[in-house]
């Protein structure tokens, strides 16, 4: 097994047995939309990046999230939920297009939604996941990320959606 997996399985590990006690940047966005599961946004991305400077526009592209080399293991080393988030807010948690708060908001997952954990970010406070927008109440095989697949790591294009998420609000159900 390579060095990097073996990291990133004793990252997720120590995330799945300890209470989170570190400073995440993402608290979740505040909005006045009714949110449904997994609900995608407009697109605004293209939007701002239209009315912004070039810098910030390298900041808003996508960074795919990366699957498999991991060996024996399933393509995605991990399963979670998103975990319960404070009473009185809005009730969800921001999927970025980059491991960063000032990234493009590509949806919006109610608690307990299930995710493939997929990629930790360099600053440890992301994870890259996998999710199946159509079925908010579990994950199915459908999004290809549930089985081994020998290999390099290459960028997630399956079915289903991905994209980042604050590891502060994740809670680790397997793996």
């Amino acid at each position: 097994m390579h060095v990097r997996s073996m990291l990133f399985l004793v990252l997720l590990a120590a995330t799945a047995c300890s209470p989170s006690a570190e400073k995440e940047p993402e608290a979740p966005a505040t909005t006045q939309e009714a949110v449904t599961e997994a609900n995608p946004l407009p697109d605004q991305a293209g939007k701002a990046a239209a009315k912004s400077s070039p810098a910030t526009t390298a900041h808003s592209a996508r960074k795919p999230v990366m699957v498999g080399a991991n060996g024996d293991l399933d393509v995605c080393a991990s399963l979670a939920v998103v975990a319960p988030l404070k009473t009185g807010g809005d009730g969800f948690l921001s999927v970025r297009a980059r491991p960063s708060s000032e990234s493009a908001e590509l949806a919006r997952l109610k608690p307990h939604h299930p995710l493939a954990i997929c990629e930790l970010s360099e600053d440890e406070r992301w994870f890259g996941v996998v999710y199946s927008p159509n079925t908010p109440d579990r994950l199915t095989g459908d999004c290809g990320v549930l089985s081994p697949i020998e290999g390099p790591a290459f960028p997630y294009d399956g079915p289903c959606e991905s994209g980042w998420v604050a590891r502060r609000y994740v809670e680790m159900t397997a793996g």
